[in-house]
C-alpha cells in the first residue's frame, strides 16, 4: 500500500469519527426536533440537515488542504463524476445567463385554473427579465415600472395590471418598494435564475426553512 492510499484511508476514518461526533452532540426529541446537548438550543430537521451540511464540507475541505500539503502528488477529488460523451449525444452551451424551470412545479402553474392565458403569457415573459442572485427584474441596472413593462411587452397597462395581481394573489411574483418603484420578485419555486439565490428572496416565498443566522453562529463557534 502506497502512501497515497494510506492517507486516504485515514480521511475516511477521520471523517467517520467527526460524524460520529457530530451526531453526539445533538438528542432528538419526541416532536421530531432536536436539541443540542451543550447549549440546549432546539433545531428543526431543516436546520440540523443544514448545519450538518457546512460543517461536513469545511473539515472535508481542510482535510484536503492538510493531505495536498503532505502528498507530493494533487489529490484526486472522488466526489466529482466524470461526465463521458456519448455517440449520440454533445454538449450544449447556449451562454452564460440561462434559467432553471422546475417542470413539475411549472405544470402546477399551468393547470392553476385561476390563471387565464393571459396571465400565463405574462408570467413566461417575465421570467426572462429575471437577474441573479435576486430573482428579481432589474432592465439596464434599473427596476422598471409597470408601465415600461406593459409597454415591452406589448400590452396595454389594464390587462397587464391585472395579470401582475393575479400573479401575486397565487404567490408566484411578489413585489417589494426599492428606490420608490415596486421591484418584482420571482417566485424560485417554478423558475430561478440559480441554485445560489439571496436568502431575502427565499425567505420572501417561504422558502427558506431554517435560521441562516442560527447556523452562521454555530459555525462560528467551531
Amino acid at each position: 500500500m502506497d502512501n497515497l492510499e494510506v492517507v486516504q484511508g485515514s480521511i475516511e476514518d477521520l471523517i467517520k469519527d467527526y460524524i460520529d461526533t457530530l451526531n453526539s452532540q445533538y438528542k432528538k426529541l419526541i416532536n421530531g426536533q432536536y436539541a443540542n446537548v451543550s447549549t440546549g438550543e432546539i433545531f428543526t430537521q431543516k436546520e440540523l440537515d443544514k448545519l450538518t451540511e457546512e460543517k461536513l464540507k469545511i473539515f472535508k475541505d481542510n482535510l484536503i488542504t492538510k493531505t495536498n500539503e503532505i502528498s507530493d502528488k494533487p489529490q484526486i477529488n472522488k466526489g466529482r463524476k466524470v461526465t463521458i460523451k456519448t455517440k449520440d449525444r454533445e454538449i450544449f452551451d447556449g451562454g452564460k445567463e440561462f434559467n432553471i424551470l422546475y417542470r413539475d412545479n411549472i405544470k402546477i402553474l399551468i393547470n392553476n385554473e385561476s390563471l387565464n392565458n393571459t396571465d400565463l403569457l405574462v408570467y413566461f415573459l417575465l421570467c426572462t427579465l429575471i437577474v441573479f442572485p435576486s430573482n428579481s427584474i432589474i432592465i439596464n441596472q434599473q427596476i422598471p415600472t409597470l408601465r415600461q413593462l406593459s409597454k415591452l411587452l406589448h400590452m396595454s397597462d389594464k390587462p397587464f395590471g391585472k395579470s401582475i395581481n393575479k400573479l401575486k394573489e397565487n404567490n408566484i411574483i411578489k413585489t417589494k418598494v426599492n428606490n420608490h418603484r415596486h421591484e418584482i420578485f420571482m417566485n424560485p419555486k417554478y423558475c430561478a435564475t440559480g441554485k445560489d439565490l439571496n436568502i431575502v428572496t427565499l425567505k420572501m416565498f417561504g422558502l427558506l426553512d431554517y435560521d441562516e443566522e442560527k447556523i452562521k453562529e454555530y459555525l462560528e463557534d467551531d
